[in-house]
């Protein structure tokens, strides 16, 4: 390969110069080439065991390595799915409407969202009455053995009010925490339109620029968000008991003297 690069070089460019020039470059790819097995001085025996290592030994290490790797991740996905508690922050939107005359109350139109929703304002339970769901041993479908028993339980001992309704209200930097279970009487509140349009933080009267006539805008609907986090803990372990051998029934000795007698007679 070496002496056909060299004749091809000195066919395409017969001069002196051009010869040189290619066996300069050819010599220099061959030492970077040897490298290697130059700076480190190996032998042929040497060679022989890196050349076998590499050509038959690194297959079978990448293929035992992948399937080690891929047992761990399997194993560890199905302990962690039955051992760590899932938790769920559940939030319920309070909604009032202001009626004149009777103020704000949680009788709204029959055409709008219900007085408690969900995030995608489903009709939702009041914070009184919400319950938890079931636990898995009463539905109707089937049930991994691993995850039977297990039930929700509340984290929170009540619920919190956010104070920062989903981050629409900014707290001052004094409020550490942003939920509270003892709100008070004007915290987290978002005031809308007539139409739940237009939030504002602020239950007053306000010229808008967007009214030609100028007339006044008043907050007709409030919203509030109340949050509390649930979890589905670890079903407890299943108690292995060790089976009880009862010992045989001991017979009587007035059984054993009535056989003994009978035999004789």
């Amino acid at each position: 390969m070496l002496n056909s690069r060299i004749v091809e070089e000195a066919n395409l460019y017969p001069t002196l110069d051009d010869v040189v020039q290619a066996l300069t470059a050819t010599c220099i790819k061959a030492d970077l080439f040897l490298l290697p097995i130059t700076s480190l001085s190996l032998t042929a025996y040497d060679i022989k065991r890196l050349l076998f290592t590499t050509l038959f030994l690194t297959p079978v290490y990448l293929i035992v390595t992948f399937l080690l790797i891929n047992q761990e991740r399997s194993c560890y996905s199905a302990g962690s799915s039955f051992t760590k508690p899932v938790r769920f922050t559940y939030v319920i939107y309070e909604n009032q409407r202001k009626w004149l005359g009777i103020g704000w109350s949680s009788n709204l139109l029959s055409y709008e969202r219900t007085p408690w929703t969900d995030e995608f304002l489903n009709e939702s339970s009041s914070i009184d009455t919400f319950k938890l769901p079931n636990s898995l041993d009463d539905s109707q479908h089937a049930v991994d053995a691993k995850i039977q028993g297990a039930t929700w339980r509340w984290v929170d001992k009540t619920w919190r009010l956010d104070l920062t309704n989903d981050g629409a209200i900014t707290l001052p930097s004094s409020k550490r925490s942003k939920t509270t279970a003892n709100p008070a009487s004007d915290e987290g509140f978002i005031y809308y339109d007539n139409t739940w349009k237009k939030p504002s933080t602020e239950d007053t009267f306000s010229n808008t620029p967007e009214e030609e006539d100028g007339s006044e805008q008043l907050s007709w609907c409030l919203m509030k968000s109340w949050k509390r986090v649930w979890s589905w803990p670890r079903p407890p372990k299943p108690l292995v008991r060790a089976r009880q051998t009862q010992p045989p029934p001991r017979k009587s000795r007035t059984c054993d003297l009535q056989k003994r007698t009978q035999t004789r007679r």
